[in-house]
C-alpha cells in the first residue's frame, strides 16, 4: 500500500513551455521528474521510502498529458501510466492506469500553484477519503502531501510526504 500511495503521489509530475501548451494548467507535469516519497506507518500506508522517474510528454497536440512512471520502495519495482485530460469546460481529468491494467481515476482540482486529488476507497467497511496535494513552489520543484479521512475530511492523518524536482533537459 505504501507503494501505491507514493505511486498515486508522484504520478503527478512538471513545467515544459511549449508554445501550444503554455496556458495549459497540464504543463506544469510536462518534462522529466526524480521523486522520492516517504510513508507512514498508519491504517492505510506503511512506513516507507520510494523513489520514482517521471516522464510526462504529450500526446495528440496537447489533447492528452501521458506520464510514464517508473518506481521502486527498494523491495518491489513497478510502472504505471497517468494521463491527464482537459474536459471542454476547463477542467481537469486524472486517471492512472497500473502494470496489471487496473485503472484508477482521482477528483482532480486545480488552483494556482497547487494540484489536489481525492479518491474515496473501503477499507474495513469504512469510507476512506484519500487527497493528495502537490504544491509548487517553482516550476521545477513539487511537493506532495499524502492524507486520509475517516470522516468525510474533516480530520485528516498525514500518511505520507515527498518532493520531486525536474530533470534539467541535455
Amino acid at each position: 500500500m505504501a507503494a501505491v500511495l507514493a505511486v498515486i503521489a508522484t504520478s503527478a509530475a512538471a513545467f515544459a513551455q511549449t508554445a501550444s501548451a503554455a496556458s495549459d494548467a497540464r504543463s506544469l507535469y510536462a518534462g522529466t521528474w526524480t521523486g522520492t516519497t516517504t510513508t507512514y506507518d498508519s491504517s492505510y500506508s506503511k512506513a516507507g521510502k520510494t523513489t520514482s522517474r517521471t516522464a510526462c510528454t504529450w500526446h495528440g497536440g496537447t489533447a492528452y498529458l501521458v506520464c510514464d512512471l517508473q518506481f521502486t520502495d527498494g523491495q518491489t519495482a513497478g510502472n504505471q501510466l497517468s494521463v491527464y485530460t482537459r474536459a471542454a469546460d476547463g477542467s481537469y481529468h486524472f486517471t492512472r492506469v497500473d502494470e496489471r491494467g487496473g485503472s484508477h481515476d482521482m477528483e482532480t482540482v486545480v488552483a494556482p500553484g497547487v494540484w489536489s486529488y481525492t479518491t474515496q476507497f473501503t477499507s474495513g467497511g469504512v469510507p476512506v477519503l484519500l487527497r493528495v496535494r502537490n504544491t509548487f513552489p517553482n516550476p521545477n520543484h513539487y511537493d506532495v502531501r499524502i492524507d486520509a479521512s475517516t470522516d468525510g475530511g474533516h480530520r485528516w492523518t498525514t500518511l505520507g510526504n515527498g518532493v520531486n524536482d525536474r530533470v534539467p533537459n541535455p
